[in-house]
């Protein structure tokens, strides 16, 4: 370690504030100070990426890199794939600056991800993911130090009650193609043919798939059972989990699944494809339910809604399953604190 009196300044660059899993855990340690380091969040782009046109981006992108090597940070911990491309202009203007790659998803978005993830992974000396399954699958070839970042970015209040299993069923995230919204809409609607008392609430903000999905509601007559709320604070979620059985989620690819693990932690059962680090908590059957074929799936669920015995059993082992579990603040404190250790 080198010798220096001053703490070493550690900057998390993200690509804006948002509601995602992301930026929730990222929220959770926006300013630390300690006589080793201070950690700092910063976003790129004051508001979601789909309301600025690419010139504007660019310009953003400038900006940023212009303003991390005017305030010369130690280290930059970057967060997904837009963050990346402001890191390597920023390495390449101030070659002295450290970058730590923080990984969230098993699989690349895009090209453009795929190639500036690489790049800052070649010029990071520290690698760190939201889960296993995300840094063996993303970099199976890794020769860079790694660690694993815990996810849980709280312990929440556990609910027992003991009201009847009903079929309502949740879902908060981004109304994005990655969350396959569409396929959670089929699997709602052949449910509701053989319950017709099921209701669904789907929470977060339009990530470029919400008039589609609206659509869809519309085709199928689902006007009356699904109910889209917008983007909500957590308490407001918790609300309407309070009033929910299960959550539902349909998604094409996760890295940790932080909305899967705060479902649990709220006391719902969740339905879930079987992405991501999801398999390696949920046990199916135990304490929350995988979709592998559709059809058996909804005959399961239609089963369950009618055993409240056998319900309250995979509820409470929902419940139990992330009571000890390390948070996402101490976790990052830690690798930090290790980083600077071995600089």
């Amino acid at each position: 370690m080198s010798s220096r009196f001053s703490p070493f300044r550690i900057v998390h660059i993200i690509p804006y504030h948002g509601i995602g899993g992301v930026e929730s855990a990222a929220n959770t340690l926006t300013t630390y100070e300690s006589s080793k380091f201070c950690f700092s969040l910063f976003a790129i782009f004051p508001v979601p990426v789909d309301r600025i046109n690419f010139l504007s981006r660019l310009s953003y992108y400038l900006r940023a890199s212009c303003y991390l090597i005017k305030n010369n940070p130690d280290i930059l911990v970057v967060s997904l794939w837009r963050s990346c491309i402001v890191a390597v202009l920023t390495k390449i203007l101030r070659p002295s600056t450290k970058l730590v790659l923080f990984l969230h998803l098993s699989s690349d978005v895009h090209f453009v991800d795929f190639l500036f993830t690489r790049l800052v992974r070649l010029l990071s000396i520290r690698v760190w993911a939201d889960s296993s399954f995300t840094l063996h699958r993303r970099l199976p070839r890794l020769r860079v130090e790694s660690r694993v970042i815990s996810f849980v970015t709280r312990h929440i209040d556990q609910n027992i009650h003991t009201s009847l299993v009903k079929p309502v069923f949740i879902y908060w995230g981004r109304i994005h193609h990655q969350k396959n919204i569409p396929c959670m809409i089929s699997l709602f609607y052949q449910l509701s043919r053989r319950l017709p008392s099921a209701k669904l609430y789907i929470i977060g903000p339009d990530g470029g798939d919400l008039s589609h999905v609206k659509q869809l509601v519309n085709e199928l007559s689902l006007s009356a059972s699904i109910e889209f709320l917008g983007p909500l604070h957590f308490s407001d979620i918790s609300y309407y989990a309070n009033k929910s059985s299960f959550y539902l989620q349909t998604s094409n690819a996760e890295g940790f699944g932080l909305s899967v693990v705060e479902s649990m932690q709220l006391g719902l059962v969740p339905v879930t494809t079987p992405v991501g680090e999801i398999p390696n908590y949920i046990v199916h059957g135990f304490n929350g339910l995988l979709i592998d074929n559709t059809y058996c799936i909804i005959d399961e669920l239609y089963h369950l809604c009618l055993d409240n015995s056998r319900y309250h059993s995979m509820r409470l082992n929902s419940l139990s399953t992330w009571k000890d579990a390390p948070l996402y603040r101490s976790d990052v404190i830690d690798a930090c604190s290790e980083l600077i250790t071995n600089i």
